[in-house]
């Protein structure tokens, strides 16, 4: 059975492999309109943006998919479309603020802190010693707040809740993103 957006993003894909941005951009919005969780379309329309100069816009609609992923506790999805953005404008610093807090929404705490480190140093370097030491502050409250959270496991009995769950976002399986670190 095919999905309702697989026409229209087809026919997207095509505007923008054959470089007709500005309709590939219509088109992907038109599949974002049909179903907002259409991660190729998300994709597409960043490409779409970039290539008509319109850089800025692509990576704030690629952050407001990824906050919409991440209040939804779909935080792989969030990660992706965050490292989409890095992508296109690896110079957004505070953006790995947002890809480390989701590393450790799905457990990748060592990965999320690694990446603050990162990120304070590069403030360091460059001067901004003030954010350098905002990362340093955040990364300390993620320390306390495992140790706080150790301790009340340790008090209270173990106890079954149950969970929301999301309607996850469509991740295609056969591209990996790959996010960007900061070399400078």
């Amino acid at each position: 059975m095919s999905s309702p957006t697989d026409k229209p993003l087809a026919r997207a894909q095509a505007h923008l492999a054959s470089a007709r941005y500005a309709e590939a951009a219509g088109a992907f919005r038109a599949v974002l309109h049909i179903d907002p969780r259409e991660f190729q379309a998300h994709f597409g329309l960043a490409d779409a943006l970039v290539a008509r100069g319109q850089r800025a816009e692509a990576i704030e609609g690629l952050i407001q998919a990824a906050e919409a992923c991440g209040q939804q506790d779909d935080h792989a999805a969030a990660l992706t479309l965050y490292g989409k953005a890095l992508s296109i404008d690896p110079g957004r610093l505070e953006l790995h603020l947002d890809v480390a807090i989701a590393e450790a929404a799905l457990g990748r705490d060592e990965a999320a802190q690694a990446r603050l480190e990162n990120l304070a140093e590069i403030y360091m370097q460059a001067g901004r010693t003030d954010e350098a030491a905002e990362v340093f502050r955040f990364i300390a409250s993620w320390e306390e707040e495992e140790v706080e959270e150790e301790l009340e496991e340790l008090a209270t009995p173990a106890t079954t809740t149950a969970r929301h769950t999301a309607v996850p976002m469509q991740i295609p399986t056969s591209e990996t993103v790959v996010i960007p670190t900061i070399l400078i």
